[in-house]
This record gives structure tokens, sequence and C-alpha cells, in this order.
């Protein structure tokens, strides 16, 4: 078996505590403002970075498997509470879990007040690795060709998503991460010149407030100067995390990285408790709960059957 890349396994961890604490509004608005700038974004990125040129059918079986499942456990245990608990209608429920939402959509057609939670990233990102793979391979693999594919995939994905029509599933939500995921591929042979203009950029974009980026509702300040920020902001985590995994014992971040998915889950099933007994996201009861639980179930199930990996 290949050795893991602990800088990677790393930066995925440190992304998934940043999504936890980007739900949480103890700290205040512009700590959550910075990891609002780019944190999403990164999961797309580094998923790519993980892209492997397979057959469509393996893909597709993969996301199945690891990414639709989980989302359909989670999103139909958290609906039945919210019914048993009268907090939503049938109808509600269905529909949340049909169309995968976030939050929101005020489209022309199918508009939906529907809010289904942190678990629609499970369906954008498995959408995003079927499209990406179709570009790719009317690209004939060329990277550079599939990413600008990607980004004006993305662009018109945003534009429709926000305005026009909402699909089932987080159809346009994966969609609309295309022009991210198409960088991690690039980002393996990316000149650290190109690397360090991204995050200077970025840091400026965040100080002057000047960068929004809102995935899941296809919101942006503006999308192609976004785009730049959030992969500058992305590369900054990466490179935190090279650090670390020199410096450190980054065992517990890797560990983290490694079962992100499974942390994003339980965080989602949280989430939804908190909403059910009304725990506010200002709360240290909240901060508490989502930063311990999410982290400590997942975890404490798999040393119990003995996947931990040792890193």
């Amino acid at each position: 078996m290949a050795a893991r890349n602990v800088q990677l396994d790393i930066t995925r961890g440190i992304a998934i505590v940043l999504m936890i604490l980007g739900h949480c509004m103890l700290f205040g608005e512009t700590v959550r403002y910075i990891i609002f700038s780019f944190h999403m974004p990164l999961f797309f990125i580094f998923s790519g970075y993980f892209f492997r040129d397979k057959p469509i059918k393996d893909i597709v079986n993969s996301g199945l498997s690891r990414l639709v499942k989980p989302y359909l456990v989670y999103a139909i245990i958290t609906e039945v509470l919210l019914k048993l608990m009268n907090m939503k209608g049938f109808i509600t429920c269905i529909t949340e879990i049909l169309f995968a939402h976030g939050g929101p959509k005020h489209t022309l057609i199918f508009p939906t007040e529907t809010y289904l939670g942190a678990i629609w990233f499970l369906m954008a990102i498995f959408w995003c690795k079927i499209f990406y793979f179709l570009i790719c391979k009317a690209c004939k693999n060329n990277l550079y060709l599939s990413a600008i594919i990607a980004f004006a995939v993305s662009y018109i994905a945003i534009y429709v998503g926000k305005y026009l029509l909402n699909l089932p599933f987080g159809i346009l939500t994966g969609a609309s991460g295309l022009a991210f995921f198409s960088v991690g591929p690039i980002i393996k042979n990316m000149s650290s010149k190109y690397l360090y203009v991204t995050i200077a950029i970025w840091i400026v974009a965040v100080i002057f407030r000047i960068t929004f980026i809102d995935m899941v509702n296809f919101n942006y300040l503006f999308y192609p100067f976004d785009y730049i920020c959030a992969i500058g902001g992305s590369l900054l985590i990466f490179l935190i995390a090279g650090f670390l995994a020199t410096k450190l014992n980054a065992h517990f971040l890797a560990t983290l990285g490694v079962f992100s998915l499974e942390i994003l889950c339980v965080h989602h099933l949280v989430l939804r408790v908190c909403d059910i007994i009304d725990c506010h996201s200002i709360s240290f009861t909240f901060f508490l709960a989502n930063i311990t639980i999410p982290i400590i179930l997942p975890l404490a199930y798999y040393k119990l059957k003995g996947k931990l990996l040792c890193l």
C-alpha cells in the first residue's frame, strides 16, 4: 500500500476544523468571514488533487458508496428527527432530501425555502467528479484546457443556480465547484511564484473585505476574483499543513483529515439536533458540542474497529 501524503491529510484535517468553526458564531463575524472566504473551495480543490483517471463506472460506484450512501443515511435520519419533533412537514422533509440544499433557492423555476444542512457537500462533490471526468475526456486529459472549460461551466452553473433553475440532488452545486476542483490536479506542478501571488491576493482581499464566497447559495462578490482569492487561501492552508508535518507531531490533525467525511456527517447531525433543542450558534454550548462530538464519535468508532491509521 502506498504511503499516505501526510501534508494533504493535515490540510483536510485543518479544513474540517475550520468548517466547524465557520458554523459557530462564538468568535465573531470577522473570523467567520475569513474562514468562508476559502474553506469550501479548499475541499473541492483537494478533492481534485486526489482525482485519478479511471473508468467512469469506478468513479460512479465509488461515489455511490462513499458519498451518496452516507448522504442518504444522514439526510433521512435528520429529516425523521425533524418530522418527529413537528419542526417540518412531510413534504418539506422529502423536498430537503431531494434537493440537497445547504440553503434556500430563490430561482424562477422550482424555488424552495428548504434547508438540509452541511451534507450538501457530499452530493455536490459526487457530481463534480463525474462532470470533471467528462470534461477531461472531452479535452483528451489536457489539464489546462479542462480547467478553462470547468471554469466556464462553473460560471454558467452559478448564474443558472442562483437565478433560473433549481435542480435536485445538488447537481448545479456540484457543477459550480468544477472550477475549484480542476485546480487540484494542476497545483501538483504549480510554480511556487504563482502560489505565493495567489496567497498575497487572498490576504489583501480579506483585509479589505473585497472577496465573498457562499458556494451553496451561489453568492460571490466578483466570481473571477473570488476564485483566485479562494485558491490563495487554500494554498496557504496547504503550506501551513506542510510546516506542521515537518515540525510537529501532527498525527491528530492528519487523522482528522483521513476521516473528514465521517466528521462532516456527524457534524451535520449535531447541527440539526442543535436546531431541535434551540441551541444557538452564538453559544459556548453550541461550539463545544460541534467541536467535540463530530470528532470524538467517528474516531472512537474507528478505534474500536481497529481502522485508525498510524500516520
